[in-house]
């Protein structure tokens, strides 16, 4: 039935589940992109809709880390970032914006060596510490498309000396603090 006022040409969708299509797990997100069209005048007009996702596949939180993570440099690229303060985070994002392309994923943190970042992590609340203990949980036993461990075996045996001195307390939760 012809939505009222606008001829055979609209399409109405009803309030119903509508299946959108085979997607790859990291394409799934709650925005929608829509593009409205007037077939008559030829406006097109574009915009994104957030909805309410339900019954989400499995995996699809895994499956964008990975998609984020897909090798050893990379790994080690968003520890980086995980053990770096805001500000030098934002910093080394707009080094290698200017660098073209984000220079492979936020470039270089060749200034600040990991286990000096991991020293001063250790110093602090110890929510740093928490995210690298986040992620070193949800990529362990993954591998990259050589079958290659992207967690390098050295990490690991360093991240065992860390973990047994982080601080026990629980991270608070970031969506509670900002209210």
């Amino acid at each position: 039935m012809p939505i009222k006022g606008f001829g055979d040409r609209a399409t109405r969708i009803e309030p119903a589940p509508q299946p959108l299509g085979a997607l790859a797990l990291p394409d799934v997100t709650r925005w929608l992109g829509v593009r409205l069209s007037d077939v008559e005048t030829g406006l097109n007009l574009d915009f994104s809709l957030g909805t309410r996702l339900e019954d989400l596949p499995e995996g699809r939180d895994a499956a964008i880390l990975r998609a984020m993570i897909a090798d050893r440099g990379a790994f080690l690229r968003y520890l980086q970032l995980l053990l770096s303060d805001p500000e030098t985070a934002a910093q080394a994002f707009l080094n290698a914006s200017r660098a073209g392309a984000a220079r492979a994923a936020f470039g270089s943190f060749g200034e600040v060596p990991l286990l000096e970042a991991m020293v001063r992590a250790l110093s602090g609340e110890g929510s740093a510490l928490a995210d690298v203990e986040r992620l070193v949980t949800r990529l362990e036993g993954a591998c990259d498309d050589t079958g290659a461990a992207l967690i390098p075996p050295e990490f690991l045996t360093l991240w065992a000396s860390f973990r047994s001195l982080r601080p026990t307390s629980t991270r608070p939760n970031r969506k509670a603090a900002r209210r």
